[in-house]
């Protein structure tokens, strides 16, 4: 094979990377701009509302045939919010939802379906140990479009009912007595994809690293990972090392199709923040779209030991099969 050829192939090869970094957009959502929230009766007369202000959830959305999207969620229990402290505290107690032995509310859906005007998630919802396939009804509120940030961005919202007798919850004997059995759920998710492109490395602790090494590594100085690894080692307060910038230069590589220099900074990330599920995460993110699906599975499951609340890793984890 002549050198033509070689180079040739070689850039086919990075095309097929390029195009397979950007194939399988997993969209986060976004809590500002989200709501979980509840509604029970209490005593028959009054209703009291509640909501859950932490919620971690992941969409693998297919633009192009939406019952190949799925969804896995988890809420996070402790962050129960009824407008009434010593009630919330109650709410986590074994005599409710138990938040220290079943800290998470997990769905993860099955399948995606039209029914009638809207759509229904058919998959497993978990509360309290205990887990039920349920039918979630939703309305789109925004399909994938382009948000004022310049973010692609997608929101729906969902309404249904939930017994609490059907996950283990009846409740001391007096309040279970006064709180209506049936609960009221009001989700509304917004999730996004970002643009790297309008997002820097802001600092203000040291300088950014990414201005400087991004043209490095997107131009394939051989001497890019040389400086990175210089920056971190170097002491000082010249640098901000923490671990946005490693994040936001690897996810701006990844986005421009510089697969193999995204792995550099992921794989660097990782070492020094060998704890961090986002590193973990990035990086078997990368390995997932150079098509190593072992290297990446194992990378998620060794996140979600660390993070019990990685959506991201859980949702991926059901789509590659090493």
């Amino acid at each position: 094979m002549s050198a033509m050829q070689v180079l040739a192939a070689a850039a086919m090869v990075f095309a097929t990377l390029a195009l397979s970094a950007s194939a399988k957009p997993t969209y986060i959502h976004d809590d500002a701009h989200g709501l979980v929230r509840f509604t029970v009766k209490l005593a028959g007369l009054s209703e009291v509302e509640g909501r859950f202000t932490e919620t971690d959830a992941a969409i693998t959305y297919n633009d192009a045939d939406i019952t190949k999207s799925s969804v896995t969620a988890l809420i996070h229990v402790s962050s129960i919010d009824t407008a009434e402290k010593e009630r919330d505290a109650h709410l986590c107690t074994p005599d409710f939802f138990d938040a220290a032995k079943f800290p998470a509310i997990r769905f993860q859906s099955k399948s995606v379906e039209k029914r009638g005007a809207g759509w229904i998630a058919r998959g497993d919802l978990t509360i309290h140990g205990v887990t039920h396939e349920i039918d979630l009804p939703f309305d789109w509120v925004q399909k994938k479009n382009i948000d004022p940030f310049g973010n692609d961005r997608i929101g729906f919202e969902s309404h249904f009912k939930l017994k609490r007798s059907d996950y283990g919850m009846p409740g001391p004997e007096f309040w279970g007595q006064l709180i209506s059995d049936e609960v009221g759920v009001l989700l509304r998710i917004s999730a996004r994809v970002y643009n790297w492109d309008k997002i820097g490395g802001d600092s203000t602790k040291g300088k950014s690293l990414v201005p400087e090494l991004l043209p490095l590594f997107e131009r394939g100085d051989s001497g890019a990972l040389q400086r990175l690894a210089t920056i971190q080692a170097a002491t000082g307060d010249e640098y901000n090392r923490g671990e946005w910038q490693y994040h936001v230069l690897g996810r701006k590589l990844y986005q421009h199709g510089k697969l193999h220099a995204a792995l550099q900074v992921f794989t660097k990330y990782a070492e020094v923040f060998p704890q961090s599920s986002q590193a973990l995460d990035d990086l078997a993110d990368a390995y997932e779209a150079s098509g190593d699906v072992t290297r990446a599975a194992a990378l998620y499951e060794k996140s979600v030991k660390f993070d019990p609340f990685d959506a991201n890793a859980f949702e991926n984890l059901r789509h590659i099969a090493p």
